[in-house]
């Protein structure tokens, strides 16, 4: 079994996590979608209290 290169991978995980904070910071930057919000809105308790109640 060969073994896995620590410098490598460390080097691997580094590249990975800036990525993933470049995302993350693009999506930060960039206004929330409307119709995401709806749906995050209209889903479980205040679509149940919107029916009951009519809001």
């Amino acid at each position: 079994m060969a073994v896995p290169d620590m410098k490598k991978i460390l080097e691997l995980k580094q590249i990975a996590m800036k990525r993933c904070e470049d995302r993350i910071l693009e999506a930060a930057s960039r206004p929330p979608c409307k119709k995401k919000l709806e749906d995050a809105e209209s889903y479980g308790m205040t679509r149940r209290m919107k029916s009951k109640y009519g809001l």
